[in-house]
């Protein structure tokens, strides 16, 4: 682990003591609106989510069909952070999960959660899950500089990628 890292345990999670309370991120706050890069709030996290320190973050046509509403408006969220595609280093750590340490790297993909009990989920299908959230679209996604996801939905990057790559 970096030694420069210092952990700060508290009742809800692990942190890094260097986790700022607010963020920039690129947000739309309603249908077809410019895109605005302002200061967000820093989300904090659930007690099963782990949050990430994105730096990298690809651009999708779906981040451009969730600016458009071009899906259902009670499937979107307003305002929204787009973005689903993303590359960075754990810095929090809800308490109940297991497996993630600060300084890993994670990718944080479309699929943020999911209700993990349906039929679905329970056949590995959790992309037709009933209740999932979807960052960028029903979940505030990669386009900021911290985002929170479902740690069983992140995906473990090994440290020898160069994270631009992903």
């Amino acid at each position: 682990m970096n030694n420069m890292l210092v952990e700060v345990l508290n009742y809800n999670s692990i942190m890094s003591a260097q986790i700022p309370q607010t963020q920039k991120a690129i947000v739309v706050d309603y249908a077809n609106a410019p895109l605005q890069y302002k200061d967000i709030p820093v989300p904090q996290i659930k007690s099963n989510e782990i949050l990430v320190n994105i730096k990298y973050s690809g651009v999708c046509h779906s981040d451009y069909h969730a600016w458009r509403n071009d899906w259902h408006e009670k499937f979107l969220k307003h305002p929204l952070v787009l973005g689903h595609e993303g590359a960075g280093i754990v810095v929090g750590i809800g308490k109940n999960v297991r497996g993630w340490e600060i300084g890993d790297y994670a990718g944080v993909k479309l699929l943020n959660s999911t209700c993990l009990t349906c039929n679905y989920c329970q056949q590995g299908r959790e992309t037709a899950c009933k209740f999932q959230t979807l960052n960028g679209v029903n979940a505030d996604g990669t386009f900021q500089q911290y985002c929170a996801t479902d740690a069983i939905q992140a995906a473990r990057l090994p440290k020898t990628i160069d994270l631009k790559s992903v």
